[in-house]
């Protein structure tokens, strides 16, 4: 039991002689029952401590209680292993570290057997009330996708290697405004699409400056191709990338998936 728990229990330790004696009394209630089977008698729980009752306030301490048993299990030592092993980006594992971190400060210990399910639900609703430095609130998606979605990381590694026995973030949840339905697809039609287009050989004022006659040539053009303008320093170039890819993008260009262009 203690190894397929994880446990380390000095066997000369109240907590070793406590598993012992409850077990002892788990193997006489087993008996009992069966031998009521035998007799043709009617099943009765003899030890209250295996009563359905007993069972449910077990449950009821794995939640705010946490894991008793074994050596501590560092929170930031787990999420040290989820980074190794996932070999995350540097600013996805800053970004995600201070929120473990804002967690580690917020129940005043790093172990992680010890967190409960009520204390992500009291972090998350601190959150929500006061999660910001300045004391002010912060927004659900911040909170639902990327503060929750870190401390689940790191526990769901405790789980993985056998030293948590449950990921007590799962299922912590923040319930956000529902999103509305789209009242049409996302995109151009290809009338507009083509309309759009159009307007990027129409004929301009002669009076016009080069540059301008230029500005409303490519403008049009871009907003088709749904193209993300990325300035550099200098200003003098601009990094187009297409968010999503169109059949236009794929006339206009043959096998770039972006282009430089000098203005």
């Amino acid at each position: 039991m203690c190894q397929r728990q994880n446990w380390v229990l000095d066997e000369s330790s109240d907590q070793w002689w406590a598993l012992v004696s409850f077990v002892t009394r788990g193997m006489i209630e087993a008996a009992e029952h069966q031998l009521q089977l035998l007799e043709g008698r009617t099943g009765r729980i003899e030890d209250e401590a295996f009563t359905r009752e007993a069972y449910l306030l077990d449950e009821q301490r794995k939640l705010t209680e946490g894991q008793t048993f074994g050596p501590p299990v560092s929170l930031i030592g787990l999420f040290d292993e989820h980074v190794k092993e996932r070999q995350i980006s540097p600013a996805s594992e800053k970004s995600f570290r201070q929120k473990v971190l804002a967690f580690q400060r917020f129940i005043g210990h790093d172990d992680a057997r010890r967190i409960t399910k009520r204390d992500v639900s009291d972090w998350k609703d601190h959150l929500l009330a006061n999660g910001q430095a300045d004391g002010s609130p912060l927004s659900v998606k911040t909170v639902r996708d990327t503060y929750l979605p870190a401390l689940r990381a790191a526990l769901n590694r405790g789980v993985n290697s056998d030293r948590l026995t449950a990921n007590v973030a799962t299922g912590v949840s923040v319930a956000g405004k529902k999103r509305k339905g789209r009242l049409r697809p996302a995109g151009f039609k290809d009338t507009e699409a083509k309309q759009i287009l159009q307007a990027t050989v129409a004929e301009h004022r002669s009076s016009l400056p080069e540059k301008t006659k230029l500005a409303r040539r490519w403008i049009p053009w871009l907003i088709s191709l749904k193209l993300q303008i990325i300035m550099t320093r200098n200003a003098k170039e601009v990094d187009l990338q297409p968010k999503v890819s169109t059949p236009y993008w794929r006339w206009l260009f043959d096998k770039p998936k972006h282009a430089i262009v000098y203005i």
